[in-house]
């Protein structure tokens, strides 16, 4: 039995993917025997299939690539954030840690004196004790003493981060028996800070002018530290002069 072209043509899909009938499938034979246009339409359709095929296997490895990048870029960025966080909290601990350890509690005398000893050494001040401290406002200073009865005055700078916390950066020696000051400004205003130690019971008062403003202060104890603000940073100088009781000055 012979069959057009066009049924066979028809039936073509079917034979490739084997779903026809046997007595459709033996027709389709006998018939690409014979004929050679339906021969190539047989021949177009399986390249076609498997051009089909590779291009599948060939975009679901792609696509199966472009996940897996997908996958292993967000886990980078994860690894690389979690690694940015540790290590700003590294170097926030490390910041904080230094500040907490090069400065010392105002309470803490023996930790003030160390500081004074430390800084002070260069000057070849030797077992050096805090006799008094004072502090106003940002700033605290202490009168010291040393083996040989030396006096100085040390400051302390306040933390930027730890309010309550201190480091010794400042000061000078003084004389003995008589009084004088470390001066010094900044964004803050000018601070005077008057010290003395050994004073003698004949000095009652000691006075200074800063800025056009004379302050005169009474002597209680045989040793003096008190800290003066000025509004003015930049003109600073105040030099204590001892005055007796009768406020008359005191030379030696």
């Amino acid at each position: 039995m012979k069959i057009s072209c066009e049924t066979v043509q028809d039936l073509l899909p079917l034979y490739h993917d084997h779903v026809c009938s046997e007595e459709s499938k033996e027709l389709v034979e006998q018939h690409l025997q014979e004929c050679k246009k339906c021969k190539e339409t047989l021949n177009l359709i399986s390249a076609k299939f498997y051009t089909k095929s590779v291009q599948t296997a060939e975009d679901t490895a792609l696509k199966a690539a472009a996940a897996a990048w997908k996958k292993g870029k967000s886990k980078a960025l994860l690894k690389g954030g979690l690694a940015m966080l540790v290590g700003i909290f590294l170097l926030a601990t490390c910041y904080l840690g230094i500040h907490w350890f090069s400065s010392v509690d105002a309470d803490d005398i023996d930790a003030l004196t160390k500081q004074a000893a430390e800084y002070f050494e260069r000057f070849d001040y030797q077992d050096v004790s805090i006799k008094k401290i004072e502090q106003r406002g940002g700033f605290l200073a202490a009168l010291c003493v040393d083996k040989n009865n030396c006096w100085f005055i040390c400051v302390f700078d306040q933390d930027d981060i730890f309010k309550d916390r201190w480091k010794a950066n400042g000061g000078r020696g003084l004389e003995q028996g008589k009084i004088g000051s470390w001066n010094f400004g900044d964004w803050r205003g000018g601070v005077i800070i008057v010290g003395g130690g050994d004073i003698s019971d004949q000095v009652c008062w000691y006075t200074f002018q800063n800025s056009g403003i004379i302050y005169t202060c009474s002597v209680e104890e045989n040793i003096i530290l008190e800290i003066f603000i000025t509004q003015n940073q930049y003109d600073i100088n105040g030099h204590p002069v001892m005055l007796d009781k009768e406020f008359k000055e005191i030379k030696n």
